[in-house]
C-alpha cells in the first residue's frame, strides 16, 4: 500500500512525497499536481488573449472526496467573476453558485487561487483577508488531525490502593492532583505492581486549512500560502494563522482535461467583466458594481 502511494505521489526525481498524507512537519508545502498548475497558468494567459488586456481572474483549488488528501488535483474557474487590471471579485450570489457547482462534482474545496495577470504572484493585505474567509468557509470540513500530548503526571508517581477494584495515580508530594481509574469487579487490579515512569495524555485536535495559490500570465514560479486554525471542543473561538509556503509540483496525472477552446469558452461565459460591454455600458456597470472583499459570505462548501 504504501509503494502504491508512492508510486501515485511520485515528484519526478525528487524524492516521493508521501508526506502529502502524512508529512512530520504539518502544512510545510503547498501540494499542487503539474497539470492543475499548468491549467491555473493557462487561464492566466488566455484571459490576456481574449481580453487583450492584463487581466486578474480567481477559482477554487479542488480535489476528491478523500478527506485526507491534502493535494490539489483540478482548478475550478469561478462563475460570474469581477476582473481588472490589479484587482478580482466574488459576490455572494457567485460564491454560493460556485459551491453548488463544486459539490455536483464531487469535488472538495482546499482553498482559493488567482492570477496576478502580468506582475509577480505574491500576497497582498486583501488576499490574506481573502484566504481567512476562505478558511471560516471551509476550515470546519478540510482538516487534518493533530495530536497534542500533556505530561500529568512524572518524576515522583505514587500509586494507592483505593478498594479491591480502583486505583489512584498521583504525584508523591501532592495526591490531589491524580488519576483515579475503576477495574471491572471480575479482573484484579493489573497496574499492582508495575512501577509507572510518567502518564502522558493524548488528546486529538482538528486543524482546519485553506489553501491560497497565486499564478500569472508569464508561468512565473506560482505563490503559495496557508491558513490554518486549531479547533477545540471547549473553545468557540479559534486564531487564524497565515505562513507562506514553498508550492511543491507533484508529477501525477489525476485525469483532468485541459483543453484550451473550452477554457476561451469559460473565461468568455464566466467573466462577469465591463470589458466584454459595449463603452456606453461601461460607467452603469461600475457604477453597479458591489465594492466588496473577494468572499463575503460563509458558505458550508464541504459539509
Amino acid at each position: 500500500m504504501v509503494d502504491q502511494l508512492e508510486k501515485l505521489l511520485l515528484g519526478g526525481d525528487e524524492e516521493p512525497i508521501a508526506e502529502v498524507c502524512a508529512e512530520k512537519n504539518l502544512f510545510s508545502k503547498l501540494y499542487i499536481c503539474r497539470p492543475a498548475l499548468e491549467k491555473a497558468q493557462l487561464y492566466a494567459r488566455l484571459i490576456k488573449d481574449e481580453t487583450g488586456k492584463h487581466t486578474e481572474c480567481i477559482g477554487y483549488c479542488i480535489t476528491g472526496e478523500n478527506n485526507k488528501n491534502r493535494l490539489i488535483e483540478d482548478i475550478y474557474f469561478a462563475p460570474d467573476q469581477i476582473n481588472g487590471s490589479a484587482d478580482t471579485k466574488l459576490e455572494a450570489e457567485a460564491v454560493i453558485k460556485a459551491g453548488r457547482e463544486i459539490r455536483a462534482m464531487k469535488k472538495r474545496v482546499l482553498g482559493w487561487w488567482h492570477s496576478h495577470a502580468d506582475f509577480s504572484p505574491f500576497h497582498s493585505g486583501t488576499d490574506d483577508e481573502n484566504i481567512e474567509t476562505v478558511l471560516d468557509q471551509i476550515g470546519s470540513g478540510n482538516y487534518s488531525r493533530i495530536y497534542t500530548e500533556i505530561n500529568l503526571l512524572g518524576d515522583e508517581i505514587k500509586k494507592v490502593k483505593l478498594d479491591e477494584s480502583s486505583l489512584a495515580i498521583g504525584d508523591r508530594s501532592n495526591l490531589s492532583k491524580r488519576l483515579e481509574i475503576t477495574f471491572d469487579d471480575n479482573y484484579k487490579n493489573p497496574l499492582i505492581g508495575i512501577p509507572l515512569k510518567k502518564v502522558v495524555l493524548r488528546m486529538p485536535q482538528k486543524v482546519g486549512f485553506a489553501y491560497s495559490l497565486v499564478v500569472n500570465a508569464r508561468g512565473d514560479t506560482p505563490f503559495g500560502k496557508i491558513a490554518t486554525a486549531k479547533y477545540c471542543f471547549n473553545c468557540a473561538n479559534y486564531e487564524c494563522e497565515l505562513k507562506e509556503v514553498p508550492v511543491r509540483v507533484v508529477n501525477y496525472d489525476p485525469g483532468i482535461e485541459i483543453n484550451e477552446a473550452k477554457i476561451r469558452a469559460d473565461i468568455k461565459n464566466k467573466m462577469k467583466s465591463n470589458i466584454y460591454l459595449p463603452r456606453k455600458f461601461k460607467k452603469i456597470s461600475e457604477k453597479n458594481t458591489t465594492k466588496s472583499k473577494f468572499f463575503d459570505i460563509i458558505f458550508p462548501w464541504n459539509q
